[in-house]
């Protein structure tokens, strides 16, 4: 490259007053974000700065706008974001001849909204990227105008969209739909968010078979609840893996779900009121059908230790809640991983939601099994599509401290068929019963009762209209 040459962008760039970079990696004073595959031209240069080669650049847009600035030859991670103009490079960046250009539903200079809290980029795509792509989240029903788009990524249409949060401009790449077609984005304000109500209760049905499977024995009653009886009121303690039909219920008391069950222990028939759920989230209560199928592999490669178990830290935790009910403690499991670490596929599976909350998971995946879901959260990036099949042990992407998220470690959280998120815990349940002990290493100090005091805690996305939870 020399002055007077003609070069194109392989990524979004940004274009700078002057040569370099922040101590983080990010760009300052920047005049306008170059599109990918843009001819510039260099003005000036090159001029070393913060490791990298600079040039000055002059971008033409279309509309006539025309902007000059400084800008690296090679992005924070050190890949190549300018190159020359040679035909024989230009299939690794441009479409095949004949290939069919993205159409959307809208067009530049539309006012188009934010069907949902709405993730903003530096360049179109999802897949692979860290949280340094990540420019804003867009409130729900957040006005927009569109200038630039639309451009295929990851098998979505992307919009370069341009709207004032707090009396700041932001600018950037939206996602018209999920993969799974629910709108991002709309041509008109979508309806004022309805505020959450807990979905109804009813999991189990009269007649169905269960079995115990949590690892320990489980209290049958002879009336439901738990707090201030005496022994006498347990009828049988269920064996783990021992089964029992639902003839009755269900009821609430002691802030759990109870049901009526029948059925025979060491050779006696018994009746009595089995809880659902634990009370610190444990998974009592599951089908039959699911006897032997929930057996979860490592979500993590190598060997780390738990660093926040389920049900931990009620009284930070009840600030969120899942469907109006607020939480009753921690509803997933900690890993203490380093960034970078593998985070695998617990299970067969299909990737059902990838996604990125700047207050709450970061970047996270959710996969969708024939037993229930499994969630993995805090990640530094993704390497997985929606609707992408996975088998256990797949890698999902590495681990990271992305969210709001106190130090390095993957969330990992459960849900067993059939459950409701309006049950204190998000319908979330301790995974680690249903792990190989032998990858689940519990530091004393962490089941202390004093272990958390002056640590702050892994937070949540803030309660929010319009704000669906993962």
């Amino acid at each position: 490259m020399v002055p007077g040459a003609s070069i194109m962008t392989l990524d979004e760039v940004p274009l700078q007053r002057s040569p370099g970079r922040r101590s983080d990696g990010a760009s300052t004073g920047v005049v306008t974000l170059v599109p990918p595959c843009w001819e510039v031209a260099v003005l000036d240069g090159p001029q070393q700065a913060t490791g990298a080669r600079w040039w000055r650049l002059r971008c033409r847009y279309d509309d006539g706008r025309e902007y000059e600035g400084w800008a690296a030859e090679t992005a924070a991670d050190g890949g190549v974001v300018l190159r020359a103009i040679r035909p024989d490079l230009m299939l690794d960046v441009l479409p095949p001849p004949g290939a069919q250009p993205p159409t959307g539903k809208f067009r530049i200079g539309q006012t188009i909204y934010a069907a949902a809290f709405l993730n903003v980029r530096t360049t179109p795509g999802y897949i692979n990227k860290d949280e340094g792509d990540i420019l804003d989240e867009a409130p729900y029903g957040a006005s927009l105008t569109v200038v630039d788009g639309p451009r295929g990524a990851d098998s979505l249409t992307w919009w370069r969209v341009r709207y004032t949060v707090a009396a700041r401009a932001v600018e950037g790449w939206a996602a018209e739909t999920t993969p799974s077609g629910k709108p991002l984005l709309s041509a008109t304000a979508p309806p004022p968010p309805q505020t959450p109500t807990p979905a109804p209760a009813r999991t189990f049905r009269l007649g169905d078979a269960i079995f115990n499977a949590y690892t320990k024995p489980v209290n049958v009653r002879r009336s439901p609840g738990y707090v201030g009886k005496e022994e006498t009121d347990i009828v049988v303690k269920l064996p783990p893996d021992g089964s029992m039909t639902i003839v009755a219920g269900p009821q609430a008391a002691d802030q759990l779900t109870w049901w009526q069950v029948r059925g025979a222990v060491a050779g006696q028939t018994v009746q009595g009121w089995m809880a659902e759920v634990g009370a610190k989230g444990e998974r009592f209560m599951v089908p039959v059908q699911l006897r032997g199928k929930i057996r979860l592999g490592k979500p993590f490669a190598g060997t780390h230790r738990v660093t926040q178990l389920f049900g931990d830290r009620p009284e930070f935790y009840k600030q969120f809640s899942y469907d109006g009910v607020p939480l009753r403690g921690h509803n997933g499991v900690d890993f203490g991983t380093p960034i970078g670490t593998d985070v695998l596929a617990t299970d067969d599976g299909e990737v059902v939601q990838v996604g990125y909350e700047a207050r709450g998971f970061g970047y996270f995946v959710k996969l969708k099994h024939e037993w229930g879901e499994s969630l993995y959260a805090h990640m530094k990036s993704v390497a997985v599509k929606e609707e992408a099949k996975v088998r256990r042990g797949d890698v999902l992407g590495p681990s990271g401290n992305s969210g709001n998220s106190s130090g390095p470690h993957l969330h990992f959280g459960i849900r067993i068929l059939p459950y409701t998120r309006g049950d204190g815990w998000g319908g979330c349940c301790d995974p680690i019963p249903f792990m190989d002990p032998k990858d689940v290493i519990v530091p004393d100090n962490i089941r202390s009762p004093h272990a958390a005091m002056g640590q702050p805690p892994p937070g949540m996305a803030p309660d929010e209209p319009g704000r669906e939870r993962p």
